[in-house]
């Protein structure tokens, strides 16, 4: 290989020097595979977005003015299979945290498994045997699990971060859950079976689970895309509605050019999208992005895709909903209980 000095000299050298089982977790198609990744080492992604305008209202629809049959279509649409329910799972969904009975995952798997008739679980590959585990020990049977793709966490100075010669892997983000799907060819089953429509949600949503009345809603309109959103609050890292280039879509706070632009923000995806099985992704590519996380107190980059990449090129119904209902994070969650701990001590 021909090096060309400074950081990436060194960083080739690194991928060069791993084992090539870790290259082979990287190179699957539809990921970002090492080319690319030295692609974008070289040369980062530029996705910043300035000047945002407040979204159109009349493009968006609250929960309570949907068609009064919307709850009953989408229970039924879960139910008998027609809608497949999804829930993208990362790293965060497996931290202990004091307050719940039940860990996060376990507790949404038994919810929808309860209700949806498919339902499937995209996870890292390195939990899929304890996802296995659980589902087993509970006797669930319709519970279909995927593993995810992978990437490897960077440094600030543009290496890998590694340990004793072994990289650290972190998932892309939500757009892996539709793209893994699409790969493994579940999507285009489900689609022969007379699936209409897939509803994804996060597992690091606290309230995430069963949306009868946005699947509904979703199934008696003609939209591709339909994204649940909240009320925003200012500075959170969930993605935000915004009206840019000429229509209303969801953008990610880290593409802002300066907190500025929160100014204007009213409303927060929760991450929770119905997506038509029957959508056409042969003119479509997702907008990557390097993404900074601190983990265990240390700054690590990554290369990130999200569902709302969706949102930029399939025209996209909105549905609002009481953020209080569902949306809160397992920070948030975290948090909520920490600042009512306090309160009662000093009561």
């Amino acid at each position: 290989m021909l090096y060309r000095g400074g950081f990436f000299s060194e960083l080739c050298k690194q991928l060069e020097s791993l084992d090539y089982q870790y290259l082979e977790r990287i190179n699957r198609p539809g990921g970002l595979e090492i080319s690319s990744l030295l692609d974008f080492s070289k040369n980062p992604p530029e996705n910043t977005v300035a000047e945002l305008e407040s979204a159109i209202e009349s493009e968006i629809t609250h929960i309570d003015k949907c068609n009064s049959n919307s709850f009953t279509v989408g229970s039924e649409d879960l139910a008998h299979g027609r809608t497949a329910h999804c829930i993208w799972v990362d790293y965060d969904a497996f931290l202990p945290f004091k307050g719940a009975y039940i860990p996060v995952l376990e507790m949404q798997i038994l919810r929808i498994s309860s209700f949806a008739k498919r339902a499937w679980v995209v996870c890292p590959p390195d939990k899929v045997d304890y996802i296995e585990k659980y589902i087993h020990e509970h006797n669930i049977k319709n519970v279909e699990i995927f593993p995810s793709y992978e990437t490897f966490y960077f440094l600030s100075n543009g290496l890998l971060d590694l340990k004793e010669g072994v990289p650290n892997f972190a998932c892309h983000g939500s757009g892996d859950a539709l793209e893994t799907l699409r790969r493994s060819g579940r999507i285009n089953t489900f689609l022969s079976e007379g699936g209409k429509s897939i509803v994804i949600t996060s597992a690091n949503n606290m309230l995430g689970g069963i949306r009868n009345a946005l699947v509904g809603h979703h199934n008696l309109n003609d939209f591709p895309v339909t994204c649940e959103i909240v009320p925003r609050k200012r500075g959170e890292k969930y993605g935000a509605l915004a009206h840019y280039n000429g229509f209303n879509q969801v953008i990610e706070p880290f593409r802002f050019l300066n907190s500025d632009e929160e100014n204007v923000l009213k409303y927060s995806s929760t991450e929770t999208y119905v997506v038509n099985t029957s959508l056409d992704f042969d003119n479509f590519s997702w907008n990557w992005n390097r993404t900074k996380e601190n983990i265990q107190n240390r700054a690590l980059i990554k290369h990130s895709r999200f569902l709302s990449s969706l949102t930029e090129h399939f025209k996209t119904n909105y549905v609002l909903d009481r953020r209080d209902f569902h949306h809160m994070s397992i920070d948030d969650y975290t948090n909520f209980l920490n600042e009512a701990n306090n309160t009662r001590k000093n009561k």
